[in-house]
């Protein structure tokens, strides 16, 4: 399977500049249900870790600033008509993923951890993400959404257990997503990006990169050629998707006895970029 380019270069080729805190994570360490673990490597950045909110440094704020120096107006928690012409970025209007975690200070080093664990995140994973002294610690379900907080009490045990680590004044963070194939993507002359279209990876839930591409395309149309937006990103986005939900068709059928299978697959290639399960 061929990786995908770095986003910092995507971004770039937009003409965005990564004015945020950005750190690479180039390894990564996988537990299974029996607590065993497996070091996923590449040589170059996985992905990168952001900070998000209105506070300097943060993804959001980097990217707001960007737009309003572009003379774009932003609109927060307003119903826009649809006979406006814009861009609609509110967020899931709905939700087949839930996570729910806490934000916290730490003196503990610095580690990225995730654990695949039905038990502890159903169909999903649980993650521990700790760097210069800021920690994340969720719990990202798929389905059982009634027991998300039990779910999140039990991944804290399990890394207090195998990492082991301080969290000072947590802060609790929540919320949902939803992946579903877009039918338009358009809401009369608002087009819809990111999980206001339902464009969210199937297999993880990831959304960032989702945004960034479709917001990209929107924004190269809305002026001129709208009605091209639903070619344009079924030409770049679709593909991606559809891999993401024939991954997540297949994951949905995996359980607590065959993670420890894949991850070993997973752990044994110098770049996992590159696996093939």
């Amino acid at each position: 399977m061929a990786p995908f380019g770095d986003v910092l270069d995507e971004l770039a080729a937009a003409g965005i500049s990564a004015d945020f805190d950005h750190y690479p994570v180039r390894a990564l360490q996988v537990f299974d249900p029996a607590g065993r673990v497996y070091p996923c490597r590449s040589t170059v950045p996985l992905l990168y870790l952001v900070r998000r909110g209105a506070s300097a440094a943060c993804l959001d704020r980097g990217l707001s600033d960007l737009a309003i120096a572009a003379a774009v107006d932003i609109h927060y928690a307003v119903e826009a008509p649809p006979c406006i012409r814009g861009i609609l970025a509110g967020g899931s209007r709905g939700g087949n993923i839930v996570a729910v975690g806490h934000v916290f200070e730490t003196d503990s080093p610095d580690g990225i951890y995730a654990v695949v664990n039905d038990n502890l995140a159903p169909k999903g994973y649980a993650y521990l993400l700790i760097v210069a002294g800021q920690g994340t610690v969720a719990s990202c379900l798929f389905s059982d959404f009634a027991n998300s907080h039990t779910c999140l009490e039990r991944s804290v045990a399990f890394f207090q257990m195998h990492v082991g680590f301080t969290m000072q004044t947590p802060r609790r963070l929540g919320g949902a997503g939803n992946y579903a194939f877009p039918v338009q993507a358009r809401a009369g002359e608002l087009l819809a990006v990111g999980e206001a279209a339902g464009f969210q990876d199937p297999l993880f839930g990831f959304g960032i990169r989702y945004v960034m591409r479709s917001g990209v395309l929107a924004a190269a149309l809305l002026a001129g050629e709208p009605d091209r937006y639903a070619q344009d990103w079924r030409s770049r986005l679709g593909g991606d998707f559809r891999v993401g939900v024939v991954n997540r068709y297949a994951y949905e059928r995996l359980g607590n006895l065959a993670y420890g299978g894949i991850l070993r697959t997973v752990a044994a290639v110098s770049d996992v970029r590159f696996v093939a399960v």
